[in-house]
């Protein structure tokens, strides 16, 4: 942008002092252009100075986004894969209200078929069919090839539930 209004400026001045010069101040003239044109060349390459240094500038600026933005989806991820292994430690230890906020936790963050398969695991020991079945479908329908858990209170529910055959393949 700068350049531009440079460049304009240039040639308003060559136009401003072709009209005003007349054929009597030729050689008057010549000795006051030299001068003029070193200033403009001068100014242009401060303009690409200036241009380089911007350049430089957006490129690090770039290059600090690209980190930032890295380093934000990592703290997600890490938080989601933190917040469900906590919660998976509860809802073996039987602490299902520990391990429902853990996961509600981590679903905030980011909603994963493993998170909900495990909020329904956590609401069946809670003894909520309903909300199991509820969970369970959502995990399935975002990834039907979800790992079944071997645990037979879970198996037996998912079968009883319709969400998987005998072959714990999705069964809807």
């Amino acid at each position: 942008m700068m350049k531009l209004y440079n460049i304009f400026l240039f040639f308003g001045l060559l136009v401003a002092l072709s009209a005003c010069s007349s054929s009597n101040k030729v050689s008057e003239d010549a000795s006051v252009e030299e001068p003029e044109q070193e200033a403009v060349q001068q100014q242009s390459s401060e303009v690409a100075d200036t241009d380089s240094e911007e350049d430089k500038r957006k490129a690090e600026l770039e290059e600090l986004y690209k980190e930032e933005l890295k380093k934000t989806y990592q703290a997600k991820a890490n938080g989601v894969t933190t917040y469900y292994i906590l919660a998976q430690q509860q809802f073996h230890q039987a602490q299902y209200q520990n391990a429902l906020y853990l996961i509600n936790k981590a679903l905030a963050i980011k909603e994963t078929a493993d998170v909900y398969a495990l909020k329904g695991n956590i609401f069946l020991g809670l003894g909520s069919k309903e909300k199991f079945t509820e969970n369970w479908k959502k995990a399935l329908e975002m990834d039907a090839n979800i790992p079944i858990p071997i645990l037979p209170f879970i198996t037996s529910e998912l079968q009883n539930q319709g969400l998987v055959d005998a072959d714990f393949k999705r069964n809807f």
